[in-house]
């Protein structure tokens, strides 16, 4: 039922069925991948795929591995602890290709498709390297809506039999799917056999993975992805009616459809502190809703381990920021009122809000008209635009660093700044024009310029050794 079960039943199936007829072909998450002989040189992102290609013997390929949510199997352990771990969570790109890997393995599209956590397709193959990408978290799944993705269908445990086969297929070892297969329906049908013989089908169930503050809103599984798949071959009733893959949903509404079972997922990763199943027990326990919830009081409420192995999405990308981001907005208030009362002459706050009052509720406050046409026709305006102007710039700097993935990324350095005063005096010098439009055109193209370089030259860079070792 779960990756681990997948791999379990492969580790016993060792057996050569036939060998692969390169070049091979494969079709991946809407991209053509063509091998001319099995990859030698790997790097994985994401566990699953790691725990995979050691169950073929594939450890002496594999150059760095990275994603990690619990240890790997223990029949794994002595050969993984040969192979560098990148990075826990996230690796950057650069960490990536300096393994200089022919193929990168990954158990989300999140970490290398169009959103490019680590770097896009596109990114890689120009440098020659390979991507490969679970077909479990692309196929009928739009991964560029909200946080973790939706699925337009049902997530279908054929895709798992699809992965193993492929890269079966890519490494040439491959084994006898069609076993494999029937090995997991039955371990499929015995767990549902049990949830029948527990009295658990037609009940109700959450899914609790994380949070990323254990006071927000948790990420729960959705309807149509592998948890929800988990759910229903239980005969359960997932509550959450929403086709992402883990929605963020508030513990109101949780309460409000009050199910059955609350399944906590157990994971060894510790990013946020709820992923700590006892930060979430606890919570559940203390929290004055949630604990006159049934599955609460009746000790129906419990964590599962395996439900990390088989559906733990990207959850942990949900923004950090959050608490940064409310703390931002609730000191604006005090910021915008202190930039309004200190001039020329100071404006006592409590005047600035009746003067809003009045101009924006005609509260009738009683007030001095040259106040109120200093605060309303000078200060107010100005404040705004400075509130404005600095949202703006924040946004590009996070923006900025997000793109190149580098939090020390800043438009003086990369001379970002520098070509954009450069491109405005050559507007002004060549006789182009002075207005704003002008002015505003030659210092976004002049600024566009060097951050081309900056955006390219990583890629470029990671090429340069492995374009030398590949001769």
């Amino acid at each position: 039922m779960t990756t681990r079960l997948i791999l379990a039943a492969a580790a016993l199936l060792a057996a050569p069925a036939h060998a692969t007829d390169y070049p091979l072909t494969i079709e991946n998450c809407d991209q053509s991948l063509v091998f001319d002989a099995a990859p030698a040189r790997v790097v994985t992102i994401g566990q699953s795929t790691t725990e995979m290609l050691c169950a073929r013997r594939l450890a002496d390929r594999m150059q760095g591995t990275s994603v990690w949510f619990n240890e790997i199997l223990p029949e794994f352990a002595e050969t993984n602890a040969g192979i560098e771990r990148l990075a826990d969570n996230h690796p950057g790109f650069e960490a990536v290709m300096g393994k200089q890997p022919e193929l990168v393995t990954t158990q989300f599209e999140f970490h290398l498709g169009a959103k490019g956590v680590v770097g896009t397709r596109e990114q890689f193959n120009e440098i020659g390297t390979q991507v490969y990408a679970m077909p479990a978290d692309c196929v009928d799944k739009d991964n560029m809506v909200g946080g973790d993705g939706e699925r337009m269908q049902e997530f279908s445990i054929t895709l798992m039999y699809q992965a193993l086969r492929e890269l079966a297929q890519i490494f040439d070892v491959e084994e006898r799917s069609n076993a494999l297969e029937a090995e997991m329906r039955d371990r499929v049908d015995t767990a549902a056999n049990l949830a029948r013989d527990l009295g658990a089908e037609g009940k109700t169930a959450v899914v609790w993975f994380s949070s990323p503050d254990i006071a927000l809103d948790p990420f729960v599984a959705g309807q149509n992805g592998i948890a929800g798949f988990v759910l229903k071959t239980l005969g359960l009733h997932n509550v959450i009616d929403s086709a992402e893959e883990w929605p963020s949903i508030g513990w109101e509404t949780i309460a409000s459809a009050d199910p059955d079972y609350i399944i906590i997922a157990r994971m060894d990763r510790r990013r946020f502190a709820a992923d700590d199943h006892e930060v979430k027990l606890d919570y559940l326990q203390t929290d004055p809703v949630t604990r006159h919830m049934s599955a609460v009081r009746d000790g129906r409420s419990g964590a599962c381990p395996g439900m990390t192995d088989l559906a733990a999405g990207p959850a942990q990308r949900r923004s950090l920021g959050l608490p940064w981001l409310g703390a931002g907005l609730a000191a604006l208030r005090p910021a915008l009122a202190l930039g309004i009362s200190i001039g020329e002459t100071f404006i006592p706050p409590q005047v600035i809000w009746r003067t809003l009052a009045n101009r924006l509720a005609e509260a009738g406050h009683d007030l001095h008209p040259i106040q109120d046409g200093i605060i309303w026709n000078y200060r107010l305006t100005r404040a705004l635009v400075a509130a404005a102007c600095g949202a703006g710039l924040a946004v590009s700097g996070v923006v900025l660093q997000a793109l190149l993935r580098n939090a020390l990324a800043d438009p003086y350095i990369l001379g970002i700044s520098a070509g954009a005063s450069t491109g405005a005096v050559l507007v002004m010098v060549l006789g182009i024009g002075a207005g704003a439009v002008s002015l505003s055109v030659g210092a976004f193209a002049g600024g566009c310029w060097p951050f081309r370089w900056s955006w390219h030259w990583p890629a470029r860079r990671a090429a340069a050794p492995d374009c030398h070792k590949r001769g």
